[in-house]
């Protein structure tokens, strides 16, 4: 641990090695910008419940992939609120089927885009509590992005080998079921263009509930579009 807020990763064998449940968090781009918002992947600690979303907003919305095999994405009840979603009615946004396997005993939960054409200059954000620093991954050069990916695993499933992929980080969870977070490159294509240019249209027409991402389904692989540039100024 350090008590620096950031970390730059230049090594492919720097990963972060987590042995108990507890908080991930990373981001694509430079810490003095242009970056990316900051990703989060947190394993609950009495159970084997992971939570992904963005560090600034997983107060409102997040990811939830739980034990029961129950994974969603909604709003939290502070989120709600913020929407205006009526007392009683689901905070469901979406819901996930864990069918999608990456490599035997290993099945694909999530995919984080972070396209470099949305990056922002600054994020105010804190040092994190638990002093495990703010990991930042080098852009990469065009026509080149990073995307990760939030990939579960059983207890007794062979190690995961992935080829063309970093590994951010790897955490083992109460029942010794584990988390691991890969990075990859990937290339723009017209139908993500077209959702970074309607957020960006509806930003600039002061339309609500800017949050910084988009979701959507792929394969039942919960999908995330990293929008920094289209949040208000902290």
């Amino acid at each position: 641990m350090s008590d620096s807020k950031y970390h730059m990763v230049t090594k492919p064998s720097d990963i972060l090695t987590l042995q108990h449940p507890g908080t991930i968090r990373w981001a694509t781009g430079h810490p003095d910008g242009p970056r990316s918002l900051t990703w989060t992947v947190v394993g609950s600690r009495n159970s084997d419940d992971i939570y992904v979303g963005t560090r600034g907003l997983m107060g409102a919305a997040k990811l939830s992939f739980h034990q029961s095999g129950r994974w969603r994405f909604a709003f939290t009840e502070e989120g709600a609120k913020k929407v205006n979603l009526p007392d009683g009615e689901d905070r469901l946004i979406e819901r996930y089927e864990a069918t999608t396997e990456l490599a035997p005993g290993w099945v694909h939960a999530a995919r984080i885009r972070t396209p470099s054409n949305t990056f922002r200059q600054t994020v105010n954000e804190k040092r994190p509590s638990d002093k495990q620093p703010i990991r930042f991954y080098k852009t990469p050069d065009p026509p080149h992005h990073l995307e990760y990916h939030v990939v579960l695993g059983e207890a007794d499933a062979e190690p995961a080998i992935v080829q063309d992929m970093i590994t951010v980080g790897q955490m083992t969870l109460t029942s010794g079921r584990r988390v691991l977070i890969l990075g990859s490159f990937w290339t723009m294509d017209d139908a993500t263009q077209e959702m970074i240019d309607t957020a960006r249209k509806n930003a600039t027409e002061g339309a609500p509930g800017d949050t910084g991402f988009a979701s959507g389904n792929a394969d039942d692989i919960a999908i995330s579009l990293d929008l920094a540039a289209v949040l208000p100024a902290d």
